[in-house]
């Protein structure tokens, strides 16, 4: 499954609680399909009309929905599965990305208590708006 979670928002297929007039991001469609194990890629959509980047899907993804580095690592690991180029462009695809997240990765054993393998990566939510 793909997604972008501005998107969701601005065409109305994600609609906020009636009740309480606002958005609890860790309900959004994308967490709950995460969390029922399904392959989830965050997305930009289209970025000229929504106005937004990769970069802010996944300030939204960390900020707002309670994602995970790890599960943002997974995601881009599944958008690459899950796309329609050669075997040989997933591998270097697959390669970049787990070594970028290497380097953030550490042998603190309190985030690894806590299934957290990686530190914040330097996406700061502090802005995330919605």
């Amino acid at each position: 499954m793909q997604t972008c979670p501005t998107s969701s928002v601005e065409t109305g297929g994600w609609d906020l609680d009636r009740l309480q007039q606002q958005k609890d991001w860790k309900e959004h469609p994308a967490v709950v399909m995460i969390r029922n194990g399904l392959m989830v890629g965050l997305n930009s959509d289209d970025p000229a009309v929504f106005n937004t980047s990769l970069t802010w899907q996944l300030r939204i993804a960390i900020g707002k929905m309670g994602l995970s580095q790890r599960c943002i690592i997974d995601s881009m690991l599944h958008s690459i599965d899950a796309s329609f180029i050669g075997e040989n462009e997933k591998y270097l695809l697959r390669t970049k990305i787990e070594k970028y997240a290497n380097h953030f990765k550490t042998d603190n054993k309190e985030m690894d208590k806590n299934d957290e393998k990686y530190p914040m990566f330097p996406i700061s939510a502090e802005r995330v708006i919605y």
